[in-house]
């Protein structure tokens, strides 16, 4: 299969799987759904890259399986990217942490 038959082939799952393959990853994504049309292109450039998409038997399995792919590479990304904190919430900590001083342990010393 020629590169114009690979691109046909993905035109046609565009086609055919858009609107559903869109709600497959919004869903997944929660809170993230900004990221929903990058994703959606990673899985249409990774079916246009496939050497062999005459050996597919079930089209749109394997659409939705390179998808829960792309997800899961995606979810790996966004977990090792450190959680941002804003400074004001820090410096406010830092001061409440000043102003009580250290904790001390309630105990009385046996001795």
């Amino acid at each position: 299969m020629d590169r114009e038959d690979r691109n046909a082939l993905v035109a046609t799952l565009v086609a055919q799987h858009d609107r559903k393959l869109r709600r497959f990853i919004g869903a997944r994504l929660r809170h993230a759904v900004a990221d929903v049309p990058d994703l959606m292109q990673e899985v249409f450039l990774r079916l246009i890259r496939i050497r062999h998409p005459e050996a597919i038997r079930t089209p749109e399995a394997y659409l939705y399986t390179v998808a829960k792919a792309v997800l899961h590479q995606h979810r790996a990304r966004q977990a090792a990217v450190p959680q941002a904190l804003d400074i004001v919430d820090v410096l406010a900590e830092l001061e409440e942490g000043r102003e009580t001083g250290p904790k001390r342990n309630s105990m009385p010393n046996s001795g």
